[in-house]
């Protein structure tokens, strides 16, 4: 039985987790959060997870988050990290022809942003409660853009975390999910090679759009100058001009040659 089996056994309707309404009065009517979970194995291995979010939110510009997750996970100061990419899109976005498929593609997929995160891969796929906070939650697009920025930063403020996101566990204790954060992982991830050199790459990026902004500011710096120079040299010669004419009614009034 494969892993995406164990999956479908756990869970008979993956696709359409939907919880009916709560009527609880006349003069309220409650609707309690839904959405629609596609679980898919993938022809590398892979495991994607598709989040159809049906609960509105102004914030996001998107409907729809996507984990593809490596399920081969890490050992990371003693935690199982997982290597997943995200992304996220709207129902009615853009999509593409796959020819290696077969089917159509969002394109945001294309652009899927790549990071680590700790779960539990059954829980994700199987337990309502779980999946809501991992997809709403841990991998939502501004926490995930947030963390990455931090996590180009040499030295952030608060500590280390590289493209580390954390992760969703289970409480023993209460059954009840949660996220966590283990800055021990999130440490070992910011100063791996990997990171560094990402880290390095993006510096070396920023210097070079610097530099390209300094030569434009002195270009035009020189340009002003010069017309600058040219302007003052035109002031001058109305001066210049104005003095001569002033010059010569001077005289004129001297000679007594103005007219009266």
């Amino acid at each position: 039985m494969s892993f995406l089996d164990k999956f479908r056994k756990k869970s008979k309707n993956l696709d359409e987790q939907k919880s009916d309404l709560d009527i609880s009065n006349n003069e309220e009517i409650k609707t309690p959060t839904s959405y629609k979970l596609k679980v898919d194995e993938l022809p590398n291995g892979n495991y994607s997870f598709s989040f159809r979010d049906y609960k509105f939110d102004p914030k996001k510009f998107y409907d729809t988050t996507y984990v593809e997750i490596n399920p081969n996970g890490k050992n990371i100061a003693g935690r199982t990290v997982y290597e997943a990419s995200v992304a996220w899109y709207n129902e009615d976005d853009e999509q593409v022809y796959n020819e290696k498929t077969g089917k159509l593609e969002y394109l945001e997929k294309n652009n899927a942003t790549k990071v680590m995160l700790e779960a539990d891969l059954n829980s994700l796929a199987n337990n309502p409660e779980y999946t809501q906070l991992f997809m709403r939650s841990l991998v939502s697009e501004d926490r995930v853009r947030d963390y990455l920025n931090k996590g180009m930063q040499e030295n952030p403020k608060g500590y280390k975390r590289g493209n580390y996101l954390g992760g969703v566990e289970v409480d023993k204790q209460t059954g009840k999910p949660q996220k966590i954060f283990h800055t021990s992982v999130g440490e070992a991830i910011h100063d791996s090679p990997e990171m560094v050199k990402r880290r390095e790459e993006i510096a070396n990026i920023r210097k070079a759009e610097l530099q390209r902004r300094i030569r434009i500011y002195e270009e035009e710096t020189e340009k002003n100058k010069s017309e600058v120079n040219k302007t003052k040299k035109e002031l001058q010669e109305i001066d210049n001009s104005t003095n001569v004419r002033k010059t010569k009614e001077e005289n004129n009034k001297k000679d007594g040659n103005i007219d009266k």
